[in-house]
C-alpha cells in the first residue's frame, strides 16, 4: 500500500517537473534585450528586423515548487532511502513536510515562428506563433502520512481531501506592438498584445474527498471526485488512452504594459517605471470527457501481496485490484476551462555611469504567487548584456542571465534562476525543485 502511494505521488512530482515558461525575469531591464517584450509589450527592441530561428528563437520554463527531493530522500550513511523506508523515522519524515501542502506549478512557452519590424521610429510589431501550457499538482500532506503509516500505524482510517492536478497545452497566435507616446509625454512608450489560442491538450483531476478504512486484509474507501479530459479517453474495461494532440477548443487573451523613462543629470542618470499585465483571458477545450468518481468500494487482497518482490510487478497487481476504489464513470461532456494568467509584472530601474549600469527592482505575479527581484545589471558593450539577480518569494532564487545582440547577423541569449545548487545525478533539486530557464537564437537584419 505504501508503495502504491509512493509511485502515485512520484509520478505527479516527475510529470509536473518534467514540463518545460515566462521569460526571464533577468533581461527585464535591458534596453538592447531582443525578446524580453514578451515581459511588457511596451518594450520594444532596438534593432529595425529581426527573425527567430524556428523553434530556437525562444523557449522558457518555469517551475515553482514548495518540495524537493531532501523532503523524500533521507541519508544513513553512504546509502539514500525513502520516506517509505522502515529505517525512515515517522516523526523524521514529518518534520521535513513544508507547512502547506506540497506544490508544483509549471509553464512552458516555445515560438515556432516570430519575428519583429519597426515600422516608424515610433512603432514596432512583433508577431509569433508558439506552442505554451502548464501544469500544477497539490498533494495533501494527510496522504503522505497516509502512505508512510498506512496499516503499520495506530489509524485504521484516514479523511483525505483536496488532492488535484491539471495540465494543458495549447498553440498561440500572437500579434503586438508598442508605440512611443513621447510626442504628448516626454519618456511614454505604451504597448499591447492579441492572443488567439486553440487548444492542444488538457486534464483536470480533483479528489474531494477519499474515506479509506484499513484492516489487515482489507481496504474500503468513500470517493468524490470528477475529472475532465480533452485529448484522453477513459473506459473501464480498456483504461486511460492518450487520444494524441488535436484543436479541441478555442480562446484569446491580451497583454498590455507601459514604461515611462525619465532622465536626469547626475551620478544616477534617471529612473525608468514601467509596468505590465499579460494574459488577461481563457481558453475552453469544448466537449470534454467528465468522469465522476463517487461511491464505495472495498478491495481484499492486501494480505496476499509480498511487496519484497519484484516492486513493478507487484504494484501493477496493487494498481490493478485497486482500480475499483476510483469508481470512475463516465457521465458526459462540458467545457475545460484554462485560465493561463494573470501575470503581472512592476519595475523600477536607476541607470548610472552613462546607463553602462543600472540596478532594478521588479515585482512579478506568477503560477499564483508573487516574486520580488533585485537585480544588478552592466552592459559593458553596446552588444553584450549580463545581469545577476536575487529574488525574494515562496523560494528564493539566484540568477544569471547574458545576451549577445550585435547590430546585425545572429543574437543569442540565456539565462537561468535556482533555489537550490544540490541536485541528484538527474539534475533535479535536492532542496526545491524551483528553477527558470531562458534560451533563445534569432537573426537580425
Amino acid at each position: 500500500m505504501k508503495r502504491y502511494s509512493l509511485t502515485v505521488l512520484l509520478a505527479l512530482l516527475a510529470f509536473t517537473a518534467l514540463v518545460p515558461a515566462q521569460p526571464l525575469r533577468g533581461s527585464y531591464f535591458f534596453e538592447t534585450s531582443l525578446l524580453r517584450s514578451k515581459l511588457n509589450p511596451a518594450f520594444a527592441p532596438q534593432t529595425d528586423l529581426y527573425i527567430s530561428v524556428p523553434v530556437a528563437g525562444y523557449a522558457s520554463a518555469d517551475i515553482l515548487s514548495n518540495v524537493g527531493l531532501g523532503n523524500f530522500l533521507f541519508a544513513d550513511g553512504d546509502k539514500n532511502y525513502t520516506f517509505l523506508n522502515d529505517r525512515v523515522d515517522a516523526n523524521t519524515f514529518y518534520a521535513k513536510l513544508p507547512q502547506k501542502d506540497p506544490y508544483l506549478r509549471a509553464q512552458f512557452e516555445t515560438d515556432l515562428v516570430g519575428g519583429g519590424y519597426r515600422l516608424n521610429e515610433k512603432l514596432y510589431l512583433t508577431a509569433s506563433l508558439s506552442v505554451a501550457g502548464n501544469a500544477s499538482a497539490l498533494i495533501p500532506q494527510e496522504l503522505l502520512r497516509f502512505a508512510k503509516t498506512g496499516r503499520s500505524g495506530a489509524t485504521q482510517s484516514w479523511h483525505i481531501q483536496n488532492l488535484n492536478a491539471n495540465v494543458a497545452a495549447w498553440a498561440v497566435l500572437a500579434a503586438g506592438a508598442s508605440y512611443d507616446l513621447g510626442d504628448w509625454v516626454p519618456g511614454l512608450t505604451v504597448g499591447g498584445r492579441l492572443k488567439l489560442m486553440t487548444g492542444l491538450k488538457g486534464a483536470s483531476a480533483t479528489l474531494q474527498m477519499a474515506d479509506i478504512s484499513l484492516t489487515d486484509e482489507r481496504i474500503s474507501a468513500e470517493t468524490r471526485g470528477e475529472s475532465l479530459l480533452a485529448g484522453f479517453s477513459y473506459d473501464s474495461e480498456a483504461g486511460f488512452r492518450n487520444e494524441g494532440f488535436g484543436l479541441r477548443g478555442f480562446g484569446a487573451a491580451v497583454d498590455l504594459g507601459a514604461e515611462y523613462r525619465l532622465r536626469f543629470d547626475g551620478f544616477v542618470n534617471g529612473l525608468n517605471l514601467s509596468a505590465s499585465i499579460r494574459d488577461l483571458g481563457a481558453l475552453s477545450f469544448g466537449g470534454a470527457s467528465k468522469l465522476a468518481m463517487a461511491g464505495i468500494a472495498t478491495y481484499q487482497g492486501l494480505g496476499e501481496i509480498d511487496f519484497d518482490a519484484d516492486l513493478q510487478k507487484r504494484f501493477q497487481e496493487v494498481l490493478d485490484g485497486f482500480s475499483g476504489l476510483a469508481n470512475l464513470s463516465n457521465v458526459g461532456n462540458e467545457p475545460l476551462r484554462v485560465l493561463p494568467g494573470p501575470a503581472v509584472c512592476a519595475g523600477i530601474e536607476a541607470p548610472f555611469l552613462n546607463e553602462m549600469l543600472s540596478a532594478g527592482l521588479l515585482y512579478t505575479y506568477n503560477l499564483g504567487k508573487s516574486h520580488l527581484t533585485l537585480a544588478f545589471n552592466a552592459t559593458p558593450l553596446d552588444w553584450l548584456n549580463l545581469s545577476a539577480n536575487y529574488t525574494f518569494g515562496p523560494s528564493n532564487t539566484f540568477g544569471f542571465y547574458a545576451e549577445y545582440i550585435p547590430a546585425k547577423y545572429v543574437s543569442v541569449f540565456l539565462g537561468f534562476e535556482k533555489a537550490s545548487w544540490k541536485t541528484n545525478k538527474h539534475l533535479l533539486g535536492i532542496h526545491n525543485f524551483t528553477e527558470s530557464l531562458c534560451f533563445g537564437l534569432n537573426v537580425l537584419l
